[in-house]
């Protein structure tokens, strides 16, 4: 599920991988939205995450940027909320 305005774009990961194009947006964040969310990775961007666990609540993977024409975002058990902002 993506919803997208003028300057942002949410996406909901559930137990998969996509990937993502910067396109008009700088930043990159990613929440988890169940308990903690395992297996998270992210590929592509400045500051990686590898097989990371992330709680709800997190910073860890706030306001992170594209280092390259693509990022691809993978969690193995939990609900992630990928949110991409121009500002």
């Amino acid at each position: 599920i993506t919803i997208k305005d003028k300057g942002n774009s949410c996406t909901v990961l559930n137990s998969c991988s996509r990937k993502f194009l910067p396109g008009e947006y700088k930043y990159i964040s990613i929440f988890s939205m169940s308990g903690k969310s395992a297996g998270v990775t992210a590929k592509g961007l400045k500051y990686p995450l590898n097989n990371a666990e992330l709680p709800s609540g997190s910073t860890l993977g706030t306001s992170n940027e594209f280092a390259d024409s693509e990022a691809e975002i993978t969690v193995k058990d939990g609900i992630l909320l990928i949110v991409q902002s121009a500002e």
